[in-house]
């Protein structure tokens, strides 16, 4: 699990009170990362990536009404709820009113379709809280030029490329599926980081199909036992950079999932297209808490660290003067009476 690394520093200096021991583990760590860190041999790729098309970026709100939350007016004017129904649908959470009183909800949708963007073949209309607005549609979608597989939401998955050319897929809960509109049945499956990384199911999905068997057996033909370097969840600050939303409070989960070179190799050859030229090396998580560790704690600390050592070794300097200066003095009482006798 990815966590921000300037957080993970003020909670350990928060538990125990000492900065010094802090500031001891966290270059510990930066320097076990930097000593292991290799940068890979470049392997250039077969071929070409393909860009993707501009797509809606809001594509639930242009198919369905707002969400009961951020249009609480048109849902509880309805006239035929009252006494106890009211009540009851004052008390249920805005996915329940979705799934239980469609018909309560404004007919048109939140917003029109620009006719210039791509539908996306996979989008999200699931509740995601905001930070300063009314829960509003997650509204994530895949690109169809970057679907490695799972575009039929068959096993509840999706594995999507990166948009930059980077050797990194991304492992989402699939939405779900849908060919034609239906104000009544909307693809919710809204999963967040925090939900994934205990979801037993994604889990088993990954490690015993997706791993073992689509990467190892079908694209790799059994020639790299080991495809994968590394999977990764970002929690904080660096989840909500990845959001194409903002203002959401959890954006829709992903896994991150770091493929070694040679298999990029093996999807071209395979003729994976969404793969095509994503050879690049993806982020590293270790270097960038490195980078972020030492920007915004540990050089301002540890050089506030040494400044207090020197003010340390100032003041013993100065009182060692002063005991000199005493020792001179009687030294020169001492000259004085031989001198006398």
């Amino acid at each position: 699990m990815q966590l921000d690394p300037v957080t993970w520093f003020d909670m350990l200096y928060n538990l125990s009170s000492d900065l010094p021991n802090t500031l001891k583990a966290a270059r510990s760590y930066v320097n076990s990362v930097r000593r292991k860190y290799k940068l890979p041999a470049p392997i250039q790729p077969t071929m070409n990536s393909i860009p993707s098309k501009i797509y809606c970026g809001h594509h639930a709100d242009c198919k369905y009404p707002p969400p009961p939350e951020s249009n609480k007016k048109n849902v509880w004017k309805a006239s035929s709820l009252k006494g106890d129904n009211l009540k009851c649908i004052c008390d249920m959470s805005p996915e329940c009113i979705i799934y239980n009183y469609p018909e309560f909800l404004l007919e048109r949708p939140s917003k029109n379709h620009n006719s210039n963007h791509e539908e996306p073949p996979v989008f999200c209309a699931g509740i995601a809280l905001q930070q300063v607005h009314f829960p509003r549609y997650c509204n994530w979608y895949v690109e169809k030029e970057r679907i490695v597989i799972g575009e039929d939401g068959k096993d509840g998955w999706i594995c999507v490329s990166q948009q930059d050319d980077v050797r990194e897929i991304l492992i989402c809960s699939h939405p779900g599926t849908y060919n034609t509109y239906d104000k009544n049945t909307r693809p919710n499956n809204h999963k967040t980081n925090k939900h994934l990384v205990i979801d037993r199911n994604l889990w088993i999905w990954v490690l015993g199909y997706f791993m073992s068997t689509y990467l190892v057996e079908n694209i790799c033909k059994q020639q790299i036992k080991n495809p994968v370097e590394i999977f990764a969840f970002n929690f904080g600050k660096w989840e909500s950079l990845e959001s194409k939303d903002y203002q959401a409070k959890e954006c829709h989960g992903h896994l991150h999932v770091h493929i070694k070179p040679e298999v990029v190799i093996a999807f071209e050859t395979a003729g994976i297209d969404a793969m095509y030229g994503k050879i690049g090396q993806p982020k590293q998580y270790g270097i960038q808490n490195c980078i972020e560790l030492e920007t915004h704690r540990l050089l301002s600390s540890e050089m506030g660290q040494v400044i207090e050592e020197i003010s340390g070794l100032r003041s013993e300097t100065n009182e060692l003067k002063t005991e000199i200066n005493g020792m001179n003095q009687k030294l020169d009482e001492i000259l004085k009476l031989i001198q006398k006798g």
